[in-house]
């Protein structure tokens, strides 16, 4: 498994950011859920850092999706 940014290779602590592309490579995971199929990115742990300190209000945006399991419609 490699990192969604850096693409290096991943063991075992990765973490995981919820995408809306419909395909998988190397960097995503698929999570089936009954008939539902989600597709996370796959980061590292400096990665996260940086993509949480770089994009807040995506990470906020994902976060309310994940808990809402709504599409949040930016203006």
């Amino acid at each position: 498994m490699y990192c969604w940014l850096c693409y290096d290779i991943l063991f075992s602590q990765y973490y995981l950011i919820p995408t809306e592309d419909n395909y998988c490579n190397k960097s995503q995971i698929i999570k089936k859920e009954g008939v539902f199929n989600f597709v996370y990115n796959v980061l590292c742990e400096n990665c996260l850092d940086m993509y949480l300190t770089n994009y807040p209000n995506n990470f906020n945006d994902l976060c309310k999706r994940e808990l809402t399991g709504k599409k949040i419609n930016k203006k």
